[in-house]
């Protein structure tokens, strides 16, 4: 299963999951300010690509040297170009000359796939830290819309997210959209997944804006 996520997690060109980890545990130590890879608080444009673009911040390995032990994900983030091109562009492009439309399936399950991918996730920084509800953090920029939880399978409910990062879910309620949520759920089941962190309603109850 680590080996299937680390496959079409490099297929996203989203960088390796060590770097992407990395990133993502100082944005949630440091959001909203200078030392957030991703801050909205630089602007809309800054939290969406423009980051990316420009680059001015340093990646603190430091902080994910728990994951670095997995001989996996090391070797995911030394040769992650090669797992990048493996997983996003030579298998889509396998399939798409088995089932005999090469051209359309380089068209539309590498190039169309990834801006549409790459989009979803890049509006998490911006979109979820601009519009929405901000249900758990007042202060925080995080906030729950459904736009960004149908785009990315569960993420926009993100001021949950932020206040309560420990937990598995994204959306808590029956009739929330998070995919995610019910597959490592159902990966937990099947002996797949485990330990999974789960915040108690009572503890979630008293942290609701009112």
């Amino acid at each position: 299963m680590q080996f299937l996520l680390l496959v079409f997690g490099a297929a996203t060109f989203e960088e390796s999951a060590l770097k992407w980890a990395s990133q993502h545990r100082q944005h949630h130590l440091f959001t909203d300010t200078e030392h957030d890879p991703y801050g909205v608080d630089k602007g809309f444009w800054h939290a969406h690509i423009g980051w990316i673009l420009f680059w001015r911040h340093r990646v603190n390995y430091d902080n994910v040297r728990d994951l670095r032990k997995s001989a996996l994900v090391s070797h995911q983030h030394d040769h992650h170009e090669w797992w990048a091109i493996g997983g996003g562009i030579v298998l889509p492009l396998l399939l798409a000359w088995w089932m005999g439309h090469p051209l359309g399936g380089f068209i539309l399950t590498v190039c169309l796939r990834t801006v549409i991918v790459l989009h979803s996730a890049f509006f998490v920084n911006s979109y979820a830290h601009t519009y929405g509800m901000k249900s758990y953090d007042r202060a925080a920029s995080a906030r729950d819309n459904w736009i960004g939880a149908l785009l990315t399978n569960g993420e926009g409910f993100h001021s949950f997210h932020h206040r309560f990062p420990g937990d598995y879910r994204n959306g808590i309620r029956w009739y929330h959209w998070d995919p995610t949520k019910w597959c490592i759920y159902l990966m937990s089941r099947a002996g797949l997944a485990w330990d999974l962190k789960r915040t108690s309603d009572k503890h979630i109850a008293s942290a609701v804006v009112q």
